[in-house]
């Protein structure tokens, strides 16, 4: 009797092209790029819009009509949309972040099917780069929505932060 092999793993995530090149990746479109911002977006903003709706409806049904005062619901109310700042912009930086710097993919990038990987080729970013790039899209996406749209004309799909921490994002 022959002894059955284990059944075959999930593949490793695929590692970035060799040095100098996108390893024959084409490169992601503008509509695959926004497509992940949108799921990013949305697991974000689904669960925040609810908590708000459940805030606001605390908030409102505690409000003193006479004094204006906020009642024990009203504090919670607050408490509640403070939480989910903070939950919202800390998984955006570890997703968008620290996981798409570690692994090439934020959710939504890994749902679409792209990756963010170094121009050279070397590697993804890693964490703390991919901090720092999330950061730098958050500045120049506040300054200027150009950046988000700038793939739409440049050769290489490139936004301006794409083009400062000299990444390239393609298709997996």
């Amino acid at each position: 009797m022959t002894a059955m092999p284990p059944p075959p793993s999930s593949p490793p995530p695929a590692m970035p092209p060799p040095m100098g090149s996108t390893g024959g990746s084409q490169l992601a479109t503008w509509g695959q790029r926004f497509l992940a911002w949108l799921i990013d977006a949305l697991i974000v903003a689904v669960p925040t819009i609810i908590v708000l709706i459940i805030g606001g409806v605390l908030v409102a049904s505690t409000i003193d009509t006479v004094t204006g005062d906020l009642g024990a619901g009203g504090g919670i109310g607050i408490l509640l949309y403070l939480l989910t700042a903070v939950a919202g912009t800390v998984f955006q930086f570890w997703n968008i972040g620290w996981r798409q710097g570690e692994t090439g993919q934020s959710i939504g990038k890994s749902r679409i099917g792209i990756a963010v990987i170094r121009k050279d080729g070397s590697g993804y970013l890693g964490g703390g780069m991919g901090i720092v790039r999330a950061l730098l899209h958050s500045v120049l996406g506040g300054f200027c929505f150009l950046n988000y749209l700038w793939p739409l004309w440049d050769d290489s799909n490139q936004t301006w932060t794409d083009m400062i921490v000299d990444t390239l994002v393609v298709q997996t």
